[in-house]
């Protein structure tokens, strides 16, 4: 439904970035599970983002349900009233709802509410079942409050996955008229509308590049990402208009400006550009931040649906990474994890829930303190924005 090619972009001798260029036909495969370290638990803390993860979700509103499915409308936020009504299992009511408003923001929510029902019938179920099975075994030498927190999760995904399919089922998509709308959109100037439409075109570029002209910020990532390797200079100017916009651009950026795609290597600006992402809601950004001393941990960090997988280049000193540094956002990740905002990405809840545990005995105890109160001033600056990006507040 959505990858094509691997690109490697190179600049010297050195392999900078993997990307995965949009085709809308192939899904990719899901990254292999990875399980979290082994880690005693954190020492008591009552700051605001230190304290014990808080309790799983309420089962009527579960945050890591509406979460998941907010990030199926792929930057068009669907409003709070409509994605609360998805999480009740509403899917006929809404699609009527969708279908009947006039705004062209209305098309594009019905199109990708096809796409999210259509997605619970293609072999989900026995996915689910062994995705799962892979995260509770990830839980296997976790803390007890995190293994808790994620079992709850699963828990609450599985219960969600059974009602919402079933209310799919019963629910009937006109996808005629949905792409007539989309194309009526489109003509009016309309980039997310255009941007949709590429999505099921045999050629896709043409439909692409005009919805980034017209400020799409997801089709002007997917087109950075066919210009690096030909036009490095024009890749990167189409990287940094995205960027402003998509966090996951703007964690591709931070890694393109760190190896000196198309310029010299810029590490202040490549770090500004991956903490923006982060607080953006990238989970790849932020698992890069919260591993900066091992850097290959944040490759598990990587969406199974994500249109690249960044690669970090071997010499990280420049960034001036060090354990002190991550532990304000392994901190951060640790509690948003806690809060379900990572939606079914299961494996990376298992990551970021004990994301903080390994700095506990690493860091001396002034140095530990230091990193607590950064944390807490992380927390402060950035938990509720992030939480809002990712639509569990």
């Amino acid at each position: 439904m959505r990858y094509l090619k691997a690109v490697a972009i190179g600049v010297g001798c050195s392999v900078v970035i993997v990307a995965a260029y949009l085709s809308l036909r192939e899904p990719p495969a899901e990254p292999e599970a990875a399980a979290p370290a082994v880690a005693a638990p954190a020492a008591a803390h009552t700051g605001r983002l230190l304290a014990a993860p808080a309790a799983a979700p309420e089962p009527e509103h579960p945050t890591s349900v509406r979460a998941a499915i907010a990030h199926e409308f792929h930057g068009n936020r669907l409003p709070r009233s409509l994605l609360d009504r998805l999480v009740a299992g509403d899917v006929a009511g809404v699609a009527r709802e969708l279908a009947s408003a006039p705004e062209a923001s209305a098309a594009v929510e019905l199109f990708d509410l096809q796409g999210l029902c259509r997605a619970q019938d293609e072999g989900v179920p026995a996915d689910i079942s062994q995705g799962d099975a892979r995260a509770a075994g990830d839980a296997t030498g976790m803390a007890s409050a995190s293994r808790a927190t994620l079992t709850a999760l699963i828990a609450q995904r599985r219960a969600w996955h059974d009602r919402f399919r079933s209310a799919c089922a019963a629910t009937r998509f006109d996808a005629t008229a949905t792409a007539a709308r989309l194309q009526a959109a489109a003509l009016r100037g309309d980039g997310a509308s255009l941007e949709r439409l590429a999505r099921s075109d045999s050629q896709p570029l043409m439909r692409m590049q005009g919805a980034a002209l017209l400020g799409n910020p997801r089709a002007a990532f997917r087109i950075a990402l066919a210009e690096l390797p030909k036009q490095p200079r024009e890749g990167r100017s189409w990287l940094e208009v995205a960027a402003k916009e998509d966090p996951e651009a703007a964690a591709y950026l931070g890694m393109c400006l760190l190896s000196g795609c198309a310029g010299e290597p810029d590490p202040a600006a490549a770090r500004q550009a991956l903490e923006s992402a982060a607080r953006g809601g990238s989970l790849y950004a932020l698992g890069f931040l919260a591993t900066a001393d091992a850097p290959e941990g944040a490759r598990r960090w990587v969406r199974a649906d994500e249109i690249v997988a960044p690669v970090a280049p071997r010499d990280l000193e420049p960034l001036g990474f060090n354990s002190a540094s991550a532990y304000p956002w392994a901190a951060l990740a640790a509690s948003l994890a806690a809060r379900g905002c990572f939606g079914f990405e299961f494996t990376i809840t298992a990551e970021a829930l004990e994301a903080r545990t390994r700095f506990e005995t690493a860091l001396r105890p002034a140095e530990l303190a230091s990193a607590r109160a950064q944390a807490d001033e992380l927390a402060a600056t950035t938990l509720e924005a992030t939480r809002h990006a990712l639509d569990c507040d």
